[in-house]
């Protein structure tokens, strides 16, 4: 872990509560933690200067409560995550992997993280998504990747122009395609994923078919322009 902080490498964990945060440490504490080389000074905590921080991300990413010293077991999940966010954020990292970034959190709140990644991606950071949600995939990747049984069985290319992002509470068949043809995962009856050019309608249409699959488990790893 150490080596791969040195070289720029965050990695936000779909186990939030588990692998990413204390429950019964204070928002600032928990901002602290992995931070402590920016935050101490010959193994003294300067404590002003990381509640000045933590106070710099509370109002970059809206996160809710206001309150440095808010216990983080009384956040909600899209708060908690914010902060977890920050954390790397001020590591000063370049290349984020995100393992199921809106588990457990609200629609409001996707939104919200879902334009935080936008906006990570548009500042130059390598961005990747482990997700296992398609209308979040269509909604946000250029490019998927489809996993089943440990290895890659498919890869999707979707031009940045073909999807217009989903505003907050927009089901996938919201989503508006602008160009002539996309392309699609298509899965046959053997439940083998394949590749297929089609039209916008059947574009929608086929996302939402594959969704449905009851025994299909589709692992996706987004990037994002």
């Amino acid at each position: 872990p150490e080596d791969a902080m040195r070289a720029g490498l965050a990695l936000i964990p779909e186990d939030r509560r588990g692998q990413s945060l204390v429950p019964q440490m204070s928002m600032e504490q928990n901002f602290g933690l992995g931070n402590a080389k920016y935050f101490a000074r010959h193994g003294v905590l300067r404590g002003a200067y990381r509640r000045s921080e933590v106070n710099r991300f509370i109002d970059e990413l809206d996160i809710r409560p206001r309150q440095p010293a808010a216990q983080m077991r009384n956040l909600s999940g899209g708060n908690q995550q914010k902060v977890v966010f920050a954390r790397w954020l001020r590591t000063g990292a370049r290349i984020f992997l995100f393992d199921e970034p809106t588990r457990g959190i609200d629609v409001g709140a996707k939104t919200e993280i879902h334009e935080l990644l936008r906006k990570l991606a548009r500042g130059g950071a390598a961005v990747l998504v482990i997700s296992s949600e398609l209308p979040e995939l269509m909604a946000l990747a250029h490019c998927i990747g489809i996993m089943r049984d440990g290895g890659m069985a498919d890869e999707l290319l979707v031009p940045p122009r073909c999807l217009v992002p989903l505003p907050a509470g927009a089901a996938v068949r919201d989503a508006c395609l602008v160009e002539p043809l996309a392309v699609c995962v298509q899965v046959n009856a053997s439940g083998e994923a394949t590749k297929s050019g089609v039209a916008p309608g059947e574009a929608l249409a086929l996302a939402q078919a594959v969704a449905a699959l009851p025994n299909l488990q589709l692992r996706g790893v987004m990037g994002i322009p």
